[in-house]
């Protein structure tokens, strides 16, 4: 059977017009006509991730893949909409490059800013403006989607708070904070309570963490990642010098995971 393909010289036009005869009610593939916004989310969530994955891993080949697979699932949301006339695809075009114009007035308008901070800090006062022109009545927190995974909803809603104004003086009253609710979790006497001090001390984390600048979804991530990768080297050397880690000592563990520990050190 001969098939098209595409070599070189290709466009985001062609890319939709891959999609449109995926999606054709005659001819095209019985599982792309299917999908719909809703039907799709879990696989623009999984491409997302997979995307980060290849940053993470500097591997060049896979975040070429990966994005395709990321714009892939965008010209599936853009071509459905386009079929139930929700919008076009020059909506979304328009949309996005009025908003980057409109955000960035130290670069398409007069402002001089000389510091990523004072960008950061226009931004946050545009987006509200804008919210405050389309939401006059709603919170300040509208527009921030539920589904984010936590510790970036957290740290954006202590974004939006500071930016009116609710926030520590210095990043000392964010630190006692994490003692305070360390104590609460500690002394808590049930279930239900013992979440709640557990989420407000997590809470408390992100919360220093926005004030040193720092990430913490990927912090976290990359904590997670090493102790991946130090718990796989450690059951090899215990599987080399055989020592059972169900039924080996405390000390034992302990030996294992800092002779780890120090191999990572010096590789």
């Amino acid at each position: 059977m001969e098939q098209v393909s595409f070599i070189e010289g290709v466009t985001f036009d062609e890319l939709l017009s891959v999609v449109r005869r995926l999606r054709d009610p005659h001819s095209g593939c019985p599982w792309d006509r299917e999908q719909t916004h809703f039907s799709l989310l879990g696989d623009l969530i999984e491409e997302s991730y997979e995307v980060i994955d290849a940053i993470e891993l500097e591997g060049v080949p896979e975040l070429i893949e990966e994005l395709g697979d990321l714009l892939l699932q965008i010209c599936h949301h853009v071509v459905i909409a386009e079929e139930d006339q929700e919008f076009l695809p020059k909506d979304v075009f328009t949309g996005i490059i009025n908003k980057l114009v409109r955000r960035h007035p130290h670069v398409f308008a007069s402002e001089t800013l000389t510091s990523s901070t004072e960008v950061l800090q226009q931004w946050e006062k545009i987006k509200q403006e804008e919210r405050n022109e389309l939401h006059s009545a709603d919170s300040p927190f509208s527009g921030l989607p539920r589904a984010m995974p936590a510790l970036i909803h957290a740290q954006k809603t202590q974004v939006r708070a500071a930016s009116l104004g609710l926030d520590w003086e210095t990043i000392t009253g964010a630190f006692n904070k994490i003692e305070e609710e360390s104590k609460e979790l500690n002394e808590a006497n049930s279930v239900e309570k013992r979440e709640a001090e557990m989420g407000d001390l997590l809470f408390s984390v992100v919360n220093v963490a926005r004030w040193m600048g720092i990430d913490a979804e990927g912090a976290l991530r990359a904590a997670t990642q090493k102790f991946q990768s130090r718990t796989v080297n450690l059951v090899a050397d215990a599987r080399d010098k055989n020592v059972d880690l169900l039924s080996a000592s405390p000390i034992v563990k302990g030996q294992l995971w800092d002779a780890t520990k120090d191999f990572e050190i010096k590789n």
